[in-house]
């Protein structure tokens, strides 16, 4: 294993060595690199995020979306309201971080990274 160091400009501060990624790192593991999705937020609802996820998962019947501690989709319960609203009239941001849960196993599927590109015919989806 290398060393590698901590240095400002001048002077060697700290040595560290680097481990491994954990499989279940929530942070350094395969499945906690976002999806990019990258969309006119002012046009895509969130009808379309949840179309989009249930066409690229088959096999997740029951699912949430969070973006942070806010719940903004859960399949047991979906409030239509909500989704025919546009991605910007839910977060009035011009990105944002959601949360994928896998209802059955309340495990989290994937982070989804959503991109405002108000140029965007289609959606723009990479890391799938």
């Amino acid at each position: 294993m290398r060393s590698y160091f901590i240095q400002n400009q001048r002077n060697k501060i700290l040595a560290v060595k680097l481990e491994k990624p954990l499989p279940n790192c929530g942070v350094c593991s395969q499945e906690a690199i976002p999806v990019t999705l990258e969309c006119n937020f002012n046009q895509y609802t969130l009808q379309n995020l949840v179309t989009f996820i249930e066409g690229e998962n088959s096999d997740l019947t029951e699912f949430s979306i969070n973006q942070g501690s806010k719940e903004i989709y859960n399949s047991d319960d979906p409030k239509e309201i909500l989704l025919v609203k546009t991605i910007f009239q839910i977060c009035e941001a011009y990105e944002l971080d959601l949360i994928l849960t896998d209802e059955d196993s309340s495990k989290k599927v994937c982070v989804i990274w959503m991109i405002h590109n108000e140029n965007a015919k289609e959606p723009v989806i990479s890391n799938k």
